[in-house]
């Protein structure tokens, strides 16, 4: 399964470069070939292999289009990628020499622009690169890595974001928006997708109300839905997952993760037992896991025995 996500995914990578390509070079030429397909809310979609970006519409930074590849929107998209890239690192190690594989991953995840993907890989190679604090190579790697990190910083796309984020005042003032709008425009369904760290916020306030069992699956029994508002739905999973499923089954599901990290890492023989862990951490910040097949797959993969292990019991 790991080095069939990891092909399939490099494949998807660079199908989504050329059009990307295509489409930021000759954007008028490529819409014309886009509208051939099936029109999403945020582009077309190039049987399901690429999510083809309207230049007009909001995913567009520094006169860029930004790279959703195979899914809906670009984050997500970089987050797939990030996953590839794991896997790569644990059978190649941190290693760009024979290993064309992770140049293109590493390639298409900085055409993506994603906030989330960008902090992601840089915890990521920094927790497989440094293999302690004493390590010859941690200078190094904090001489190549902070300057990059400072410049990234920099990027009106991350840096607002983050600025915006963090200020209370503007959350809230953003939060009274979203009501006013879902308001006006709200027919019952889920209207507007509140940010990550007000999604945070008021799913904790769902998990204070049922701490125990969760509101299930069932968004329309969450406390939120139930005194707020229907219209506005929550990005992030973290909180999520306990305040959906109560305090003992989101551990349970967090013990799953880290048997699933510590039997993957060892399979490739790697001492970096907490590398899916991270990975899969850092992605719920921002986007729900648990519940998409290929992510479930990767995350009781620790619950399982492997077929080796049944042949030498049997």
């Amino acid at each position: 399964m790991f080095f069939l996500y990891e092909d399939i995914m490099v494949k998807l990578s660079v199908l989504s470069l050329i059009i990307w390509l295509f489409t930021n070079m000759i954007p008028d030429t490529a819409m014309k070939i886009a509208s051939l397909f099936p029109q999403t809310s945020h582009g077309y979609n190039f049987i399901y292999l690429v999510h083809w970006i309207n230049p007009s519409g909001r995913h567009v930074e520094y006169g860029l289009i930004r790279n959703a590849g195979c899914s809906w929107e670009p984050g997500r998209f970089a987050i797939m990628l990030c996953l590839a890239i794991m896997m790569n690192i644990y059978r190649k190690g941190v290693s760009f020499r024979k290993n064309k594989n992770v140049v293109v991953l590493l390639i298409t995840l900085l055409t993506t622009m994603s906030t989330t993907g960008y902090v992601m890989i840089f915890v990521i190679y920094s927790y497989m690169f440094i293999k302690n604090i004493f390590s010859k190579y941690t200078l190094f790697f904090l001489i190549i890595t902070l300057p990059l990190a400072y410049w990234g910083m920099q990027l009106n796309f991350i840096g607002e974001k983050l600025e915006k984020s963090l200020k209370v005042e503007e959350i809230m003032e953003h939060i009274e928006d979203s009501y006013s709008w879902s308001e006006e425009n709200a027919d019952g369904s889920i209207a507007y997708s509140m940010d990550r760290f007000p999604s945070f916020f008021f799913e904790y306030e769902n998990f204070t109300h049922d701490p125990i069992i969760g509101y299930g699956s069932l968004v329309s029994d969450s406390y939120f839905m139930k005194t707020r508002t229907t219209a506005i739905g929550f990005t992030g999973g973290l909180m999520t997952l306990f305040s959906r499923y109560g305090v003992f089954m989101a551990l349970f599901f967090i013990y799953a993760l880290y048997m699933s990290s510590q039997k993957i890492s060892s399979l490739f023989h790697s001492k970096k037992r907490y590398g899916l862990l991270l990975c899969y951490i850092m992605s719920m910040i921002s986007y729900p896991l648990i519940w998409f097949p290929i992510y479930t797959a990767f995350w009781f993969y620790g619950l399982f025995l492997n077929n080796e292990t049944r042949l030498l019991k049997k």
